[in-house]
């Protein structure tokens, strides 16, 4: 990690605090300014309940005295007012500051007629009409009816309701002052931004605990990446806008280049042969069009001295520097291409002997057999048919070699008796004979026959028939058989790989594949169902450790990676996990792994082997049945809660 990466990361961090710090705020801000905006509409309606109360309380009043009151001094309007006075004097208002006013308008004056709360003296208050103080009671001297805020007659702002009382000419005003309504939730937004303040320092603190070894691990991460990268045999190339981004010291080899910087800003054509350039612009553009990997394609390259090679690359779709781009994996394949060639003209010629040694095995006059562990039929020639008494309508492969010995008992084969039971004392004799055996046996016919038997180290045992009337022609003919031999082990191992293919069905059938991968080498190899689990075609790509992880979900990756470390270090040869992935095709799923160390006989480790099984469908399965016992379980208990008592 270079100084400007940990600056970098540095300023991430403090931009990410700061985002907390405000998002903090902002949540407290609007909760206090959405609490308040309640209070102040509660509040609001109760000022508008105990004005409309009183206005209609005093008109109830006034309409009683006049006529009940007409011998009052001044009359029945004094008579209400009078009470009203009266009865505010017993009132101290409500709150800290809220209270009750009462005024008439004289001329161009307003005259209030009830004692303030805020105010020592108990002389009537008088404003001039045109004032821009006692906006509320100017409001409701002037016949209308709300709230508002605004200043009263001492020049505060509050909010208050205000409602003229039409039958005496007066106006009301209930009020409170707005200092008072916002005094608690200036309190609150205090205290709630000191605890902000302290939760995020905390958050902070533990968030940088959290990440710091995080941190740490990407950066031991990019070093250990780098390091691969620079030490990767094949050449890694990264391609964007059609030019040379990056190189590493392997493509400043194959490309013959005095280092990785004479390759940056080459043109990508520059380095392919001029055949190969219209189909090299076209896997680029597909890739990136695409957003995917190209499989393995081979391509002639073109060194800086104008030499050309053959190359193998595999090619994957990044973002570099906010371009889309290229990253290209390639391999000199010149010597392997050599050696293909070679090993097909082997192949020909070994196929062009085969042919010569089949056709030679058939013509001996010496009687060949394969028996299998299980001791049946593998292989023969014509010739055992005649030193057999001519079973061909029962002779065929995975005959049994008891059946065998029963026909050459009926024949009188092995002298007088009953023919079951000199057959299976026959067939225990050979069961029983050492790895190498000879025996002699004369036919009906006089003829005298050698048979050599010899077992096969993977079970199993091959038998020679030879015609020993003509000695000197045995020696000959047994050297042809050994060479008849190599042939039909030959046919065996073919047999076996049938097997094998089986086994790989097999795997498909059950979605398992399996891998090894050398503690030495480090060579890492998939099996044909491994491909298709991860969404390739068998040996499209050459399978990496690298690759693999890719397609293992990020919050399993680690997991992946400790793993080898883990049955090393535990002390355990077989470990098991399952990990979500994504494979080639974007297809997510979840598998099953089982790893094991293999060890040599001094106990070193020697190789990983390990099966991957694809269980996405039985997750998906499991969650369905979780499902519906849930949907079941909610229906037993709605169905108990509605059943009738």
């Amino acid at each position: 990690m270079t100084e400007g990466g940990s600056a970098g990361e540095s300023r991430r961090i403090v931009y990410l605090i700061a985002v907390m710090t405000v998002v903090a705020l902002t949540v407290g801000g609007l909760a206090i300014g959405t609490l308040y905006d309640a209070a102040f509409e509660e509040q609001r309606q109760r000022l508008i309940e105990t004005a409309q109360s009183r206005a209609r309380l005093m008109e109830a009043v006034a309409r009683f005295d006049a006529v009940y009151s007409q011998d009052y001094p001044h009359g029945a309007r004094q008579a209400t007012i009078s009470q009203v006075v009266d009865a505010h004097d017993n009132f101290k208002g409500f709150g800290e500051t809220g209270e009750f006013t009462l005024a008439e308008r004289r001329g161009s004056e307003i005259v209030y007629l009830l004692r303030h709360r805020h105010r020592h003296d108990d002389q009537p208050l008088t404003l001039p009409f045109a004032t821009t103080l006692a906006e509320p009671m100017r409001q409701a001297l002037g016949g209308r009816s709300g709230t508002l805020v605004g200043l009263d007659y001492r020049g505060v702002e509050v909010l208050a309701a205000f409602e003229p009382v039409d039958v005496l000419d007066l106006g009301i005003v209930a009020k409170i002052d707005l200092a008072e309504i916002r005094a608690p939730f200036v309190r609150a937004a205090l205290v709630a931004l000191g605890l902000a303040l302290i939760v995020v320092v905390i958050g902070s603190v533990l968030f940088l605990a959290a990440s710091n070894p995080i941190i740490r691990r990407m950066r031991e991460s990019e070093e250990r990446y780098r390091s691969l990268v620079d030490a990767a045999p094949d050449a890694i190339l990264l391609v964007a806008d059609d030019r040379v981004g990056f190189a590493n010291a392997a493509a400043a080899r194959i490309f013959g280049a005095a280092g990785p910087s004479d390759l940056i800003g080459l043109a990508a054509d520059d380095l392919l042969h001029p055949d190969c350039r219209d189909l090299g612009r076209q896997r680029r553009q597909l890739m990136i069009d695409g957003k995917r990997q190209m499989p393995a394609t081979e391509l002639t390259g073109l060194r800086l001295d104008g030499t050309t090679f053959a190359w193998e690359s595999v090619a994957t779709y990044l973002t570099w520097q906010g371009r889309p781009a290229m990253q290209a994996l390639i391999r000199d394949v010149s010597e392997r291409k050599q050696a293909d060639e070679a090993l097909r003209r082997s192949e020909r010629e070994l196929a062009d002997k085969s042919r010569i040694l089949e056709t030679t095995f058939e013509s001996i006059d010496q009687g060949f057999v394969v028996w299998d562990d299980e001791q049946r039929l593998v292989a023969w020639n014509e010739k055992c048919l005649e030193f057999w008494y001519h079973p061909q309508h029962i002779v065929r492969p995975g005959m049994k070699m008891l059946e065998l010995l029963r026909h050459i008992a009926g024949q009188g084969g092995f002298g007088a008796g009953e023919p079951q039971a000199a057959a299976e004392r026959e067939f225990a004799r050979i069961r029983h004979a050492g790895p190498q055996s000879q025996d002699r046996f004369i036919m009906l016919d006089g003829t005298i026959v050698r048979v050599d038997r010899y077992l096969m180290p993977g079970g199993g045992h091959v038998a020679t028939y030879t015609d020993i009337s003509e000695s000197t022609r045995a020696e000959a003919e047994l050297k042809q058989a050994r060479d008849d031999l190599e042939l039909r082990v030959a046919q065996r191992t073919e047999a076996l790989s049938t097997a094998n293919l089986a086994l790989a069905e097999a795997q498909r059938l059950a979605r398992i594949g399996n891998w090894e991968r050398s503690v030495e080498s480090d060579r890492f190899t998939w099996s044909d169902e491994l491909y298709r689990i991860f969404g390739f075609e068998p040996g499209e790509i050459e399978p990496t450790v690298d690759l693999t992880q890719e397609m293992i979900h990020p919050d399993d990756r680690e997991l992946g990676t400790d793993l080898i470390e883990r049955v090393l270090g535990s002390g355990q040869d077989i470990h098991e996990h399952d990990f979500r992935f994504t494979d080639a095709r974007g297809r997510p799923g979840v598998a099953h792994s089982r790893v094991q160390l293999i060890r040599d006989q001094a106990g070193r480790p020697l190789k990983y082997v390990g099966t991957i099984q694809d269980i996405s469908e039985r997750k998906q399965a499991e969650t369905e049945v979780v499902a519906a016992r849930e949907r079941a379980e909610y229906a037993d208990r709605a169905k108990s809660e509605f059943r009738p008592t």
